[in-house]
């Protein structure tokens, strides 16, 4: 489909369901096409069997988020919120009622290693304090779908992040985040992405932080497409900071006790 010569798995998958079943879409989203393109281009620019083996897992990487976000989905579906309780009880332990940032790493890297990046946690972990208006340190249980949500958007933001930071200092200077444009599908002159890139940098240093990267998509002052490409979706409504992401259907889980 791509026409570089080379037929990909997916590819051959769309082949064969498109011979069984000609009248069906493949489903895509265009945020999945993005995806799919920024992939294309992390193979044309590797050089070597190597670099194009490392993209392909990183690649896959974000997809398995969404398919983890799935699961939990399905599980706080459940009737009763009796999904959502069995996950705030393994989180809790020891039943207090509050998680610390320590119990939440905990957690994370004991039940959903896909999320364990500890930049992300900690950006989780305070984005869902900062929304709730709390002063102290612990996330409670009315609180907790706000913070499966930051878990999941965060992560995400880290994972493009880390794309882009090809000297693996977590930090990213212009080419990198020239780079990061690219990969969300975003073409723009040098002047305009310069400009962009001195709006990210809030510490106005020659690199972008993680921390500033991640206001620049909180406060919504990144490019659409950059926001579409994490999301998935268009903006919308949503809980605390992952608005639009899929899980915000959290918030309508109509039990009190978790908010």
């Amino acid at each position: 489909k791509d026409r570089n010569g080379k037929l990909d798995f997916r590819e051959f998958c769309l082949h064969v369901r498109d011979r069984a079943h000609p009248d069906r879409s493949d489903g895509a989203t265009k945020a999945d096409k993005l995806r799919s393109d920024a992939q294309n281009r992390l193979r044309d620019m590797a050089e070597g069997t190597a670099v194009t083996s490392s993209s392909m897992v990183r690649h896959k990487h974000f997809a398995d988020f969404d398919r983890l976000e799935q699961q939990i989905q399905d599980i706080v579906k459940q009737p009763q919120a009796g999904g959502l309780r069995k996950l705030w009880n393994r989180l809790d332990y020891n039943g207090n009622g509050q998680v610390s940032l320590a119990e939440t790493d905990k957690w994370v890297v004991e039940q959903y290693p896909l999320l364990n990046h500890k930049p992300a946690l900690m950006r989780a972990h305070q984005a869902t304090l900062s929304v709730a208006g709390r002063t102290g340190d612990f996330v409670v249980k009315k609180d907790f779908k706000t913070l499966l949500t930051n878990l999941f958007y965060f992560n995400k933001l880290f994972w493009l992040f880390d794309q882009a930071d090809e000297s693996n200092d977590r930090r990213m200077d212009f080419t990198e985040f020239r780079w990061c444009l690219s990969m969300c599908g975003i073409k723009m002159s040098n002047a305009k992405a310069k400009a962009e890139f001195d709006q990210a940098r809030k510490n106005k240093g020659e690199l972008l932080l993680f921390t500033d990267f991640c206001s620049y998509f909180v406060e919504r002052r990144c490019p659409l497409g950059m926001t579409e490409f994490i999301e998935g979706v268009g903006p919308g409504p949503g809980v605390g900071i992952g608005a639009g992401v899929g899980l915000e259907n959290f918030s309508r889980s109509g039990n009190s006790s978790f908010g």
